[in-house]
């Protein structure tokens, strides 16, 4: 009795030991601007903790041609964001930066799309569903106001 108690008891541990192979993978190309919303959450109060929250990313050709990334998610895997390859391969640094904090806004924060505009029709919100519903000046000047709506 007491060697299946061992047996059972050794299984057990096998099974427990091996629960962390399920941590969220992340692309290397990704990675430096997750790491960047995280420090800006930080900054604003925020503590993004991808333990709590796993989000994996990835670089893949998206068929949809008006998409350059996504946020989808299910019940039975982590949230995941998805970067369309062309649009990564050409895009600036400030393109790669805001793509991911839009997306992570979904993912993470659970942002919803916000086309409020101001008087000159300038986006008010990094979450803007796209370029034709309003201007979207990301840039040096602008990018601490957006992330500061983004993370309030």
């Amino acid at each position: 009795m007491i060697k299946y108690t061992l047996y059972i008891s050794l299984i057990l541990v096998l099974l427990c030991s091996c629960a962390d192979d399920d941590q969220a993978v992340v692309s290397s190309q990704l990675q430096p601007y997750f790491d960047l919303f995280q420090e800006e959450g930080r900054k604003r109060g925020v503590d993004v903790d991808y333990n709590v929250i796993q989000i994996e990313g990835r670089i893949a050709n998206l068929l949809d041609s008006n998409v350059n990334g996504w946020c989808s998610f299910n019940d039975e895997k982590p949230h995941e964001i998805i970067i369309d390859e062309e649009y990564w391969a050409e895009a600036t640094d400030f393109d790669k930066e805001f793509i991911l904090m839009h997306e992570l806004g979904h993912c993470y924060l659970s942002r919803l799309h916000d086309d409020n505009v101001d008087g000159t029709g300038n986006c008010l919100s990094i979450m803007h569903s796209s370029t034709e519903s309003c201007i979207f000046p990301y840039d040096d000047e602008t990018r601490d106001g957006y992330l500061d709506e983004l993370f309030k």
